[in-house]
């Protein structure tokens, strides 16, 4: 398998796509994961090339699902969600949480609902360290893709973004203020990176996986 690509919010139908198995004593689901018995073995795309998942699931599960492929390096493309449609908050600390996403040939983030931010400080500036960290062992990545939602004070974040040398094409739904915006775009014209402001969308077919570098040159 190459490409995973869930667009529905629902964790539970994702769950049960992506990780219950029938074996000749039991069925198991995604609720059994930390039951020694459950059969992560049949987990295993090693050769996948693209991860997309709208729906939050667990770190352990997701190391089941993409963390073969990115420790043998096929891995490209990365997109996750970190709040379920309940609204839970499953938003883990990346360098610390999700080391097998670790890789230098992923070339496309995708992180949509998330947020460091604590309620008590949702006026001040939008908490974006962990994702910087996370960027920190993946050295490659050139395209990111941030949807966390409408935020206050996340021009901070985009700049740093915009400042990264490798980055050349940022989606983003979090600049709410006007002012913010066209102070963005201006530094990424400045500095030839692709900035567009939009809704999270799913992809459509036929999408190209393909870094934004090799998209410019084809």
């Amino acid at each position: 398998m190459r490409a995973i690509d869930i667009i529905s919010r629902s964790t539970a139908l994702a769950s049960k796509v992506l990780f219950t198995f029938s074996t000749s004593t039991a069925i198991y689901t995604a609720l059994d994961y930390r039951d020694e018995t459950y059969p992560s073995e049949f987990i295993r795309w090693p050769k996948l090339e693209c991860f997309r998942c709208r729906s939050a699931i667990p770190a352990e599960l997701l190391g089941y699902a993409v963390g073969p492929a990115a420790a043998g390096g096929s891995l490209r493309v990365l997109d996750i969600q970190l709040r379920t449609e309940s609204g839970q908050d499953l938003t883990p600390i990346p360098a610390r949480d999700l080391p097998f996403t670790f890789s230098d040939q992923i070339h496309t983030l995708g992180l949509s609902a998330f947020s460091w931010t604590s309620f008590a400080d949702h006026l001040g500036v939008f908490k974006a360290q962990p994702l910087f960290d996370w960027l920190d062992h993946l050295p490659n990545v050139e395209e990111v893709r941030i949807h966390p939602g409408a935020h206050a004070n996340t021009l901070s974040m985009v700049r740093q973004l915009l400042r990264r040398n490798k980055i050349k094409s940022i989606s983003e739904d979090c600049l709410v203020d006007m002012v913010d915006k066209y102070a963005a775009l201006d530094e990424a014209s400045r500095r030839g990176v692709k900035l567009v402001h939009a809704d999270y969308a799913p992809p459509t077919w036929p999408w190209d996986n393909r870094p934004p570098s090799a998209r410019r040159t084809a």
